[in-house]
């Protein structure tokens, strides 16, 4: 069975802990790694090679869309996903 990898960019814990615990009950998804910022996820990404990257767009330090450009340069091969939802948004 092939897994796919997954790096979890977005700096409010409760949501990455909860996105977390969704990708561990399903056996082809494995959450690798997550980041806090944006320059944490291209740095990470760098290093772990994902296959998709779940990219908060409104990140400190780095802003995913930028996060996100920088990403796929650096591993054009990863896939990315956006989170758009803000407190209040829902």
């Amino acid at each position: 069975m092939i897994t796919t990898t997954i790096i979890l960019a977005e700096d409010r814990a409760i949501v990455r802990g909860s996105l977390r615990s969704l990708l561990a009950r399903e056996t082809d998804f494995k959450a690798i790694d997550d980041s806090e910022s944006g320059r944490e996820a291209v740095a990470r990404a760098g290093k772990f090679q994902p296959d998709i990257v779940f990219m908060d767009i409104a990140m400190s330090q780095l802003n995913g869309m930028e996060a996100t450009r920088q990403i796929l340069q650096k591993v054009p091969t990863t896939n990315e996903g956006a989170d758009t939802l803000r407190h209040g948004s829902v």
